[in-house]
């Protein structure tokens, strides 16, 4: 016998449980592992098109019933744990157990509902669509035959029957994404001179200069100003469940000369580990270029890449790039590029400079809990070597994502930038950067909506100038922020109580169902988790004294809580859920399961739709007071030691 009373198995599971929200997501992918170590450009692009709108419309709009929730089992419950669960469920509700006709009305209609949760869940197939595909998924006749003791040949299956009844629609098919850049030059009202083409005006040649670029810029119809404009526009298309392909237009001009470029780019995966892509760009001078990346772990990779001119004159440049992660915070990667070079008198002219644009550059990523990222890279070549530092931080609150960078180059000085954006409207985000070098000073202004891009990058003095720098990133910033706190953040405050207000008034008859479906199933149980607690007492065993569960503030209590004398739910933020909770003891254990909200739980229902809830639960075990509250998505596992309440 375990001296102990409160069980270790118990102890282990809560601990991982409480502080950390299940994921019930897949595996995460390794190729993405490096995605934020190697960024383009110092502008942040959002791949999060989910604003705050759309998550509340989500969680506001009522959802199927959770069948994990029903029978408080996890995601991961064998059979046995279904079965001994839908056996206890059985005990409270079975139509049998109640004598009384009203009362057997309502049992009868939840021992359907827990009945229907065990025949999906204690059913390898059914369980496979339902995790996949949701209730709606159990609704589609798959007519196929799958080995149940193969869960890889049950997705492959039903990816392929999927496939073949239902037609996706253009939207999911292709996946569209373009940039329009409109570059321009505002220096001449930031310097004494009176033209940006040429500091000496009255040089006969350059007069002739600046009015034959006038008139190139008049043939294309480019704005004074605006030195250069580009397009790009690309699509990505799924060939099959592993090959994509993605197309891409490019196309630019200014000062007189324009140009263009497709780029065609079809990516394999050959196994989890290994996917490969191959690119053909069609321009002025074509080129190919191949990739391989091999994952030997979601820790480490390795990548090859070769870029060959369609003219093959020279031999292709090779690109050699691997990465590794020590620990949760700390990684490395290190790059090689050959550069241009020639192998006179197998491949290449004889009179050849080789190693121009070679490189070799190592550099360390720190990635904290607190969603930043700091990269320090050193690179070594020819004809540019350079030591660089950023820093990327998400401010997930404001939904705000900054980045800060400095570069000191042996050729091209001190170069620094900094830049930000923030989701201003749903699926829109707002940015702006500055950034100061060789090239001068410049601002950038950027608009993104769902994977379309409008940016204007500004040239406000072509020679380094730290000081105007400061006031391009200080100003922007400034009023930005003041427009986001006095004028967006207000306005979207009001439209999102107003469509919290819709919403809930929308559902107000599902939302008063669910209600009186919780009061009828805590009074069936009633009597059952009166002599459960009868048991426990007797034994000094685990007594739940309070349980609340809604939108919770340190001074809530059973006295102001969403239950009345007489046992009605009231309308409030968080209801009394002190006899559901009650009911889930078990031999002086209890275990409530996570990964789904608990507003399904027996007993249970939202009492606060679009709000974030959370349970609060005090109870005794051997006649001391503990206290433990979790988020609505955060499993529970009681008795624990860190639960108790010290006595003063």
């Amino acid at each position: 016998m375990n001296s102990d009373p409160y069980n270790s198995n118990t102890q282990t599971t809560s601990s991982s449980s409480e502080h950390q929200p299940p994921n019930t997501s897949s595996s995460q992918s390794s190729t993405n592992f490096f995605r934020f170590a190697r960024p383009n450009d110092y502008f942040l692009d959002s791949d999060e098109l989910n604003s705050t709108e759309e998550r509340l419309e989500h969680e506001t709009s009522p959802q199927p019933i959770d069948f994990y929730a029903v029978l408080n089992v996890e995601r991961d419950a064998d059979a046995e744990e279904i079965k001994n669960a839908f056996r206890r469920l059985s005990l409270l509700f079975h139509p049998d157990k109640h004598p009384l006709e009203s009362d057997k009305e309502i049992a009868k209609k939840k021992f359907q509902l827990i009945r229907q949760a065990f025949n999906v869940l204690s059913d390898p197939v059914k369980r496979h669509i339902y995790d996949t595909y949701g209730v709606e998924g159990l609704s589609h006749n798959w007519d196929v035959s799958l080995n149940v003791n193969d869960p890889e040949a049950i997705r492959r299956e039903l990816f392929k029957v999927q496939m073949e009844h239902q037609k996706m629609d253009a939207e999911r098919l292709v996946q569209s994404r373009g940039t329009i850049t409109l570059n321009v030059n505002a220096s001449e009202v930031f310097a004494n001179t009176g033209t940006v083409v040429s500091d000496d005006i009255s040089d006969p040649s350059t007069q002739r200069e600046n009015s034959e670029v006038k008139e190139k810029r008049q043939a294309i119809k480019l704005p004074q100003g605006i030195g250069k404009a580009s397009v790009s526009h690309s699509w990505e298309s799924k060939l099959s469940e592993a090959t994509s392909l993605t197309i891409q237009g490019n196309a630019s001009t200014g000062n007189g000369i324009g140009g263009g470029s497709v780029v065609g780019t079809v990516r394999h995966s050959f196994s989890h580990f290994l996917w490969g892509e191959f690119s053909a760009i069609m321009g002025i001078q074509p080129i190919f270029q191949a990739k391989a990346v091999r994952n030997f772990s979601p820790n480490k990779y390795v990548s090859l890449t070769s870029t060959l001119p369609v003219t093959t004159r020279l031999p292709p440049i090779f690109l050699f790039d691997s990465g590794n992660r020590f620990t949760k915070e700390v990684s490395a990667y290190f790059r090689f590029c050959t550069g241009v070079y020639s192998l006179y008198p197998l491949w290449g002219p004889e009179e050849f400079e080789n190693g121009s644009g070679s490189f070799t550059s190592i550099g360390i990523i720190h990635r904290s809990k607190k969603q930043s990222q700091t990269v320090l890279e050193i690179q070594a070549g020819m004809p540019e070597s350079s030591i660089s530092a950023s820093h990327y931080r998400h401010l997930k609150k404001q939904n705000i994502k900054l980045r800060m960078y400095i570069e000191a180059s042996l050729n091209s000085g001190i170069s620094l930038g900094v830049a930000g954006d923030k989701l201003v409207l749903p699926y829109t985000r707002l940015g702006v950067g500055a950034n100061c070098g060789e090239a001068g000073v410049s601002l950038r202004l950027q608009v993104t909506r769902l994977g379309q891009k409008f940016a204007v990058p500004i040239l406000l003095a072509p020679k380094y100038d730290f000081s105007l720098f400061l006031w391009a990133a200080f100003v922007p910033f400034c009023i930005t922020f003041a427009v986001d706190r006095f004028v967006i953040l207000p306005r979207r405050k009001k439209n999102l109580r107003r469509k919290l207000d819709e919403l809930r008034h929308k559902n107000a008859d599902l939302i008063n169902q669910r209600k009186n479906d919780a009061i009828s199933e805590i009074r069936l149980m009633s009597e059952n988790v009166a002599r459960k607690r009868e048991a426990e007492e007797s034994k000094n065993g685990l007594i739940i004294v309070e349980a609340l569960y809604g939108k919770l503030s340190k001074t809530n209590n059973r006295e102001n809580s969403g239950t009345g004398v007489d046992g009605s739910l009231l309308d409030t933020m968080y209801i009394d859920v002190t006899i559901p909770v009650m009911g889930l003891v078990n031999n002086s254990q209890l275990h409530i399961s996570g990964g789904h909200s608990k507003s399904h739980m027996v007993g249970f229902y939202d009492p606060c739709l679009g709000e974030r809830k959370k349970l609060r639960i005090k109870y005794k075990f051997q006649g001391r007071l503990h206290f433990v509250e979790v988020d609505d998505m955060t499993a529970v596992a009681a008795p624990l030691r860190a639960h108790l309440i010290e006595m003063v």
